[in-house]
């Protein structure tokens, strides 16, 4: 178990500096994986740091909390993205919860650390708060944020594609529970239509945020402008990305976009850009692209043109 436990440390820390080296964070993954370790790693190394053992192997295992508390950052980064993208819900209040006992865990590690069997009565009072208190227990908190969003979104004008598919998202969530069938009747008729229209089918959807995109070559252009190009037409042609229209120019999206999808399968993916003739460029900041029996369903792709 210990060298288990040794050797998993390595490849996350290995992941991380390739992660600190590209700047390209799978937050579902490394969420997912980090949490396992200290669910499956915390009783070991607790247990372990009792022994009296002066061999390397027991000496390594009592450090493993100080090697884990670096990863609790990246934890909290990865999950505040998913949040920060979709909203709060009951798996990630869970997961709030047991970042709040990693770092609960650390502090008495460091400070107090033959008190470490306080972290169970811990344990005891987030469970009660996370199923009981009011308001801030996880099924009221995700909906109420929840029921934010789509307020908040139903506020605004004039909707992108991908802000009409959260919106439906959110309000998808909220109707799954008794409590927020309650908030819904506050809702209009027409608003209620209107969040329908975004109504998802069924296909594979892939988004992408590209997180570096500061290290794009600008030299050499004179002006830079934003672009949104949006389609929810059902069954469109991959050839039809050959020739997207964006602020006049004729641009071909079909290598970038069938590029995005493969990366997205490896989950991984680095900002490109698409050259326009000699005197434009794009790079693309957010894409999302559902697909259907072969077929495009939708996409939206927004970013920046560069102009000389």
């Amino acid at each position: 178990m210990s060298s288990i436990l040794i050797i998993t440390f390595a490849i996350i820390y290995i992941y991380m500096l390739k992660i600190l080296i590209t700047w390209n964070i799978p937050s579902n993954h490394i969420f997912r994986i980090i949490s396992l370790l200290f669910v499956f790693g915390m009783p070991f190394w607790t247990m372990i740091n009792s022994f009296d053992g002066s061999s390397i192997l027991v000496k390594i295992c009592k450090k493993l909390p100080l090697a884990f508390m670096p990863l609790i950052i990246l934890q909290i980064y990865s999950l505040m993205l998913r949040i920060s993208s979709n909203g709060l819900t009951v798996i990630r209040y869970i997961g709030i919860m047991l970042i709040i006992i990693e770092i609960l865990y650390a502090i008495i590690y460091i400070i107090k650390e033959d008190k470490i069997y306080y972290l169970g009565y811990i344990i005891i009072i987030m469970c009660i708060i996370g199923i009981l208190v009011p308001k801030i227990n996880a099924i009221d908190a995700s909906i109420n944020n929840q029921y934010k969003i789509v307020t908040k979104l139903l506020t605004k004008k004039a909707l992108t594609a991908k802000e009409h598919s959260k919106l439906y998202s959110s309000y998808n969530y909220i109707k799954d529970f008794k409590e927020g069938k309650k908030l819904l009747e506050d809702l209009t008729k027409e608003q209620i239509e209107y969040i329908e229209e975004a109504k998802e089918v069924e296909c594979d959807c892939y988004y992408s945020s590209v997180k570096d995109l500061y290290n794009a070559e600008v030299i050499g252009y004179k002006k830079i402008s934003k672009f949104e190009i949006t389609s929810y037409e059902e069954k469109i042609d991959f050839e039809d990305l050959r020739a997207i229209d964006v602020k006049g120019h004729k641009v071909d999206f079909y290598s970038y976009v069938n590029h995005f999808l493969k990366s997205q399968k490896e989950d991984y993916l680095k900002y490109t850009d698409i050259i326009i003739g000699d005197d434009y460029k794009i790079y693309v900041n957010d894409i999302q692209v559902c697909v259907e029996d072969s077929k495009l369903n939708s996409y939206t792709i927004d970013g920046y043109i560069l102009e000389k």
